[in-house]
């Protein structure tokens, strides 16, 4: 039952992928009929699952808002960017309820929040397309895009989603692809080491024989060597693609984050990412996930200045943050770039000393500042908020990175912005050539 649940639970981080992704391309301006029922089959399949479990606070949450996608293809009420925001709000409040359950603390959710979410659905469900003054369209009708694309409420020629076909469609196999278990792949990584050893004996008999003069066994052994050599590289290859995930499956997330900041923040700072379709294994993917949202989050919080202050220094009012991937030889590097006022040097020596931290006199290296705001604990937040001021961020992008191998690269101009710079090798290089030692490199003023 065990490994039903597991399952079970997978399918939800799935669903919850599905959902965020649709609602994103929903913002982004396309309207078309396959992502909102990619959106309520996401939901569907979470609530039914859920229920089979019994976990009913969890099902009841997602049929609300099934009957709300309901409402939005029927245009009973208006899609707009208010109600996508919510939906938003929705996946944020099952993915803490999935991670409870996930972590076996069931119960252990902010039950407030998700009631507070809970009302505002059901407060929308209660609003009639002619009486829905509060949310305006979010696309304009008269502006639909042509060729495939067609309006929602003819979403297989009906005026609702049905649910009977989303419950069929949720429960056929994807051809193209399917669910394995990482013990496994790992089990057949563990195959691999046994095929190489074996591989290696044989060497060995050739060298032996060899030295024997048996020619004629010596050249068969010599071929058989090469095929299962060449075999050993083609099966690694394949199971270290299995693992591979673009890094879009978590860059996706964080336009969310930025939009929550931007509201808690009262800010408005643009984020643009790039490089989404490199590859990466599965395991870096799980570290980078958090260190990016630190990365992130430093960036808006201390990075870019109020729009005042943007104003008083001649910049645009909107400030910028820039994630982006590439790949250098045999390394994938990521940069998180933001346009705003740089480390300030002197507030993170005095914080340093306040804080109790060893530094070396005044005139610290560039290499010692870059040490200090990776200390555990450090933070030059005046007050700590929600967001920021624990001193837990950078110290675990330091964590994460030093268990990746990574280097981490600090640039900042003062008044024109920084750049963290994590460079890592490829999880095939790390099976071939070991892991890479942590540096961290100077910042530039």
């Amino acid at each position: 039952m065990n490994d039903v649940r597991k399952t079970f639970v997978d399918e939800c981080y799935e669903g919850l992928e599905v959902i965020e992704n649709g609602l994103h391309s929903l913002k982004d301006g396309e309207f078309e009929v396959a992502i909102l029922k990619d959106i309520f089959r996401g939901a569907h399949s979470i609530k039914g699952g859920a229920a089979v479990f019994g976990y009913s606070h969890i099902a009841e949450f997602t049929d609300v808002v099934e009957d709300l996608l309901d409402k939005v293809s029927s245009e009973e009420i208006a899609l707009s960017a208010t109600l996508v925001q919510l939906f938003f709000k929705s996946v944020e409040c099952l993915r803490t309820m999935v991670e409870c359950m996930d972590s076996n603390n069931g119960n252990n959710y902010d039950k407030k929040t998700v009631e507070q979410v809970k009302g505002e659905l059901k407060s929308c469900l209660e609003i009639s397309a002619s009486k829905n003054k509060a949310l305006e369209p979010l696309h304009d009708t008269g502006d639909r895009r042509k060729g495939d694309r067609r309006k929602v409420s003819r979403l297989d020629d009906r005026r609702h989603i049905d649910r009977r076909n989303a419950e069929d469609d949720s429960t056929l196999p994807d051809a193209a692809s399917m669910r394995v278990d990482t013990k496994k792949i790992e089990e057949l990584y563990e195959l691999i080491e046994d095929l190489s050893s074996n591989q290696s004996m044989l060497n060995q008999f050739s060298h032996i024989y060899r030295r024997e003069g048996n020619v004629g066994l010596i050249s068969e052994l010599e071929g058989i060597t090469f095929l299962l050599e060449s075999s050993i590289r083609d099966l690694q290859t394949s199971i270290f693609q299995i693992r591979m995930l673009p890094l879009n499956t978590i860059f996706i997330r964080y336009m969310h984050l930025v939009e929550e900041l931007n509201k808690s923040l009262n800010k408005n700072v643009q984020l643009k990412l790039s490089g989404g379709d490199i590859e990466v294994d599965k395991s870096i993917l799980e570290k980078l996930s958090q260190t990016l949202a630190h990365l992130i989050r430093n960036a808006v919080d201390h990075g870019i200045e109020t729009q005042e202050q943007r104003e008083a220094l001649g910049k645009n009012k909107d400030g910028i943050v820039h994630v982006c991937a590439s790949t250098e030889d045999d390394k994938i590097v990521i940069k998180v770039i933001d346009d705003g006022a740089g480390l300030n040097r002197e507030n993170i020596y005095k914080k340093a000393l306040e804080q109790n931290i060893d530094v070396q006199g005044p005139n610290i290296t560039d290499q010692q500042l870059a040490n200090l705001i990776f200390h555990p604990g450090f933070s030059t937040a005046e007050v700590v908020t929600i967001v920021s001021g624990k001193g837990f961020g950078l110290d675990l992008v330091r964590k994460n990175m030093d268990e990746l191998g990574a280097e981490i690269e600090v640039k900042s101009i003062k008044n024109q912005g920084c750049i963290f710079k994590l460079s890592f090798l490829s999880k095939h290089s790390f099976i071939e050539t070991g892991s890479l030692g942590n540096t961290i490199n100077s910042i530039e003023h």
